[in-house]
């Protein structure tokens, strides 16, 4: 499956649903260049997602349940990775589209 623009979903438009692992298009701005980049990661809206084990960083806590949840923003997943499951992206991410299926795995 080709990446047509007609594919991504403007993020001022509509977000996806909190936690919802989506292809996310992010621009780094002109510090570095103009780069833009693609990758995994999810939105997380305020005091929906609990945050995963070893998180030191990007969560607030909320009195009204007692509990910690990730900050509300854009998160990339990491799937290699000891220490982190997911970053918070500083960078601004201005598009995103749902995953596309993954390719049918033929037994050998």
């Amino acid at each position: 499956m080709l990446l047509e623009k007609k594919d991504w979903i403007n993020i001022t438009d509509k977000l996806p649903k909190s936690e919802q692992y989506v292809l996310l298009a992010c621009d780094a701005g002109k510090a570095y260049g103009n780069y833009r980049y693609i990758c995994i990661g999810f939105y997380a809206k305020r005091y929906s997602v609990y945050p995963p084990p070893y998180t030191d960083f990007g969560i607030e806590y909320f009195e009204e349940t007692d509990d910690y949840y990730l900050l509300e923003g854009w998160y990339e997943t990491i799937k290699n990775c000891d220490d982190y499951s997911c970053l918070y992206i500083n960078d601004v991410v201005t598009h995103w589209m749902p995953l596309p299926e993954l390719p049918e795995q033929k037994d050998e």
